[in-house]
């Protein structure tokens, strides 16, 4: 449990402040084919954001002030749940984080996977960078995992995916592309 709780603490300071650790689906707001995967990834689904909720209410409950407004993942809660890491220590945040295990879970679904499902994903992400490649965007790196993270925002982060060539791309690789990363 120890290293999960340590996933745990990634998702609470990075995801609840940017949603950084990706959703594992995507969000219940209409968009159309041409989405970027990037936008796709980091924006909670409902049920998500109201985890999200319910888990900044329990770490409050634990003696860590967590304001509710960090759980829409917008770039101004970064800034808040940073300035709550350096307020209070790892224990704190550990303490509260254990306390909160069915909430975090709920928040951030990626964190119960098993390793073959984040080898999985990866393998998921590398097919469809490969794809991406041999459709003309040869700049793109293949995606590095970290942890729970298959490294496909960063793979992409050099990419304008709202270029006609991406967007061609994306839509020639909409067979082999992650679920998560799929619009709408």
């Amino acid at each position: 449990m120890g290293r999960r709780l340590a996933l745990g603490l990634c998702a609470l300071s990075a995801a609840l402040g940017c949603a950084a650790c990706g959703s594992s689906s995507s969000s219940s707001s209409s968009s159309s084919s041409a989405t970027s995967p990037q936008s796709s990834i980091t924006a909670p689904t409902d049920a998500e954001q109201h985890a999200r909720v319910e888990l900044a209410e329990c770490m409050r409950a634990h003696g860590v002030n967590v304001p509710d407004s960090v759980a829409d993942g917008t770039a101004g809660a970064l800034a808040v749940v940073r300035q709550l890491v350096s307020e209070y220590s790892r224990a704190q945040i550990q303490r509260a984080a254990a306390n909160c295990h069915s909430d975090l879970i709920q928040a951030f679904p990626q964190l119960n996977l098993s390793p073959s499902q984040i080898a999985q994903r990866q393998q998921e992400a590398l097919r469809y960078v490969q794809c991406l490649r041999a459709h003309g965007l040869s700049n793109i790196p293949d995606p590095v995992a970290s942890g729970l993270k298959v490294g496909i925002v960063k793979a992409l982060s050099n990419v304008d995916t709202s270029s006609p060539a991406f967007q061609k791309a994306n839509t020639a690789c909409a067979s082999v592309r992650p679920a998560r990363l799929a619009p709408g």
